[in-house]
């Protein structure tokens, strides 16, 4: 999988930035903002937290193939980078996910931290702003 930084954009009025994101398993051109991404880090911790509000493992993977919009999580970001995603499932659910990158064995993962299906409001606000960019 490689994660793919195609276009910055800032789009609302606070400044924060988002990052449109592509995942896919079969990119094979290599550009330096590209992530090469194993998989996906789990254990017993971050497995209970992600399904906590419903979403399954599987659903929560899905969003990283498809196209994501993925912005910094600075409030959580003292120990390490974080980041938070929203997408649409496979199941066309939007998806909030929190993560961060992890470095084992030098190959990185992606290690969900946790994730939620997105509120009506939060869909609403989502698809308007991706509507924006799209006619930019």
């Amino acid at each position: 999988m490689i994660l793919q930084i195609v276009n910055k954009k800032i789009i609302d009025s606070e400044s924060l930035k988002w990052l449109t994101v592509v995942c896919t398993k079969f990119n094979t051109t290599h550009h330096e903002n590209e992530k090469n991404i194993t998989g996906f880090d789990w254990d017993d911790g971050n497995k209970t937290k992600c399904q906590k509000h419903g979403v399954t493992l599987s659903e929560l993977e899905s969003a990283f193939y498809k196209m994501l919009h993925i912005f910094p999580d600075l409030k959580h970001s003292q120990s390490e980078d974080r980041y938070i995603a929203l997408g649409v499932t496979d199941e066309g659910r939007h998806i909030f996910v929190a993560f961060t990158l992890r470095n084992i064995s030098e190959k990185t993962y992606i290690r969900p931290i946790s994730s939620r299906y997105m509120h009506q409001k939060e869909i609403d606000y989502y698809e308007k702003e991706i509507t924006r960019i799209a006619n930019r």
